[in-house]
This record gives C-alpha cells, sequence and structure tokens, in this order.
C-alpha cells in the first residue's frame, strides 16, 4: 500500500482521499491503516477542514431476517435507523478515541462512507444491484466525536431494485461550524 500527501499553498478546505488499487475490498483493518497512515504522511503545519473518504470505505454487516426490508423505494424509517445504528457501531470501532485524535491534528471533519456488507457475499456486480443493500455517509466532527448521518437517495440505474433509499432528505443538509453543508452520497447529484 502507498500513502501520499500532497498540499500545496495554504490550508485545504478538503482533503480527498483516492483508492488507486484496481479492486478496493472496504476491508476494516486495511481502512484503518489507511487512515492512520495518512496521519503519519500528513504535511507539517498544514490543516483542512474535511478529510473525504470514497463512498463505500468501509462495510457494515446486517442480516435481513433482523431487518427486513419490504419496500426499498419507501423504507420503514425505523428499520433505516437500526441500519444506521449498525453502521454506525462500526464507525466508532474504527474510529477509536486515539485514530481520532490523530485525524484531529489534521483536520475538523471526516467523512466515511459506508455500505452494507450483504451485497460483497453475492458475485458482485451480477447479483448486486438486485439485492437490498444501503449506503450511508458519515461526517464525524473530529473535536467533539458527533456523528452526522445521510444516505444514498438517488440509485445507479442498475441498483433502482435493490437500494434501500434514504427516506429523509432533509438529512442532506447539516449545520456545522464552517456553515449550512450539503452532503451527498455517490449519483445523488443526479
Amino acid at each position: 500500500m502507498k500513502i501520499h500527501a500532497v498540499a500545496r499553498g495554504g490550508n485545504p478546505f478538503f482533503a480527498r482521499i483516492i483508492i488507486t488499487t484496481a479492486i478496493w475490498k472496504r476491508d476494516f483493518s486495511e481502512a484503518r491503516e489507511v487512515l492512520t497512515k495518512i496521519c503519519e504522511c500528513w504535511p507539517k503545519g498544514k490543516r483542512a477542514r474535511f478529510v473525504l473518504t470514497s463512498s463505500g470505505f468501509i462495510n457494515f454487516e446486517w442480516a435481513e431476517p433482523d431487518t427486513k426490508i419490504l419496500d426499498a423505494w419507501n423504507p420503514v424509517s425505523a428499520d433505516v435507523e437500526h441500519l444506521r445504528t449498525l453502521a454506525e457501531k462500526k464507525c466508532k470501532s474504527l474510529i477509536t478515541d486515539e485514530l481520532r485524535g490523530k485525524l484531529c491534528e489534521c483536520a475538523d471533519f471526516l467523512s466515511i462512507g459506508i455500505d452494507s456488507e450483504k451485497f460483497n457475499k453475492l458475485q458482485y456486480p451480477d447479483c448486486w444491484p438486485f439485492h437490498h443493500h444501503i449506503e450511508f455517509i458519515a461526517i464525524i466532527d473530529l473535536k467533539n466525536n458527533h456523528y452526522y448521518w445521510t444516505g444514498k437517495s438517488y440509485p445507479q440505474q442498475e441498483q433502482e431494485n435493490g437500494l434501500i433509499r434514504n427516506p429523509d432528505i432533509s438529512s442532506h443538509f447539516i449545520d456545522l461550524a464552517v456553515g449550512k453543508t450539503l452532503i451527498f452520497a455517490c449519483n445523488d447529484l443526479m
């Protein structure tokens, strides 16, 4: 794994983590290693407002019998909230207090893309779009460890039958110390 940090000029508003491997497995330990190495090679004297990971940076597990989604187009809010709770538990195990302290020296906020893992057990990409899965984005205030959540609302064409949509569009709009912020998951800009 090669970690490289580039900073030009003053403090950047955004710093983007770009994964250049052919296949990113959303592996938990690899994700922690990437974030740790980012902190180690962060340019001295530089500080970003946001460090952004990719959509699907990590996965979380859920068992469909535990949370049975009947309608991916109009999911029950309580079911989505349960899945969000599972995702947050996974994020909090990734972003330990020690790692958060290191990241806080680099930035104010961190975005984590976290998707349900169910489709990884299928033959991607053939089966994935047709089975229920959900995609979340967590914005973490690194100073106070507060999490803001939103989810993907607009599916890619091949996801129309499987993506569990974010039922709360207002969750894309959050108030942060930097001002009102609009957060989209991949393809939501469409």
